[in-house]
Order: structure tokens, then sequence, then C-alpha cells
């Protein structure tokens, strides 16, 4: 068994893609997520965002879990300059 897919569930996908976008993920800047999914390859996983709004399509008794968050989630640099390179972007994107 080995870890093939991460999914993370958004209210808004284009904020979402943007800022992992900027931490430097694959995301295509065109990527078409009219149907609430669009899902991404990188370093053999794959990576996945969904709407709410696709989440109560498929179940619709689903609703966001409450409190505080259960997953985290890591992003590797390959040296502490990609590090602080990462933040640069991520600060100057406003986030």
């Amino acid at each position: 068994m080995r870890l093939n897919y991460v999914s993370f569930v958004v209210t808004d996908m284009s904020a979402a893609l943007a800022f992992y976008r900027t931490l430097g993920l694959p995301v295509p800047a065109d990527a078409d997520f009219t149907q609430g999914h669009v899902e991404i390859e990188a370093g053999g996983l794959r990576i996945a965002w969904e709407t709410e709004a696709l989440l109560r399509q498929l179940n619709p008794e689903w609703s966001p879990p409450s409190g505080s968050g259960r997953v985290a989630v890591a992003v590797q640099a390959d040296d502490p300059a990609g590090v602080d390179d990462a933040v640069s972007r991520v600060r100057a994107a406003g986030y």
C-alpha cells in the first residue's frame, strides 16, 4: 500500500488553486474547475481539490466538519533558501 490520492475540500476553488500555485505546485493556470474538481500529479501523488458544492451534489447529507483541522499537510524545499523563497512568494501574494 502507498498513498496515492489526497483531496482538499475548498470553498473558493480559484483562491485555493492560486495559493498552491504560489507554493510551487504544478497547478495549470487554465485549470478548468467548472465541474468542482481539479486534479494534478506531483511527485507520484495525485492531489485534488473539490468544492463543497460538488461534495453536496455527491452526498446531500455532507456538511463541512466543525472545529479545528484534523489533517496536516507539509511541503518540502530542497534547502533553506527554497523555504525563504516560498515564504517570500506567499507573503507577496498576500497570504
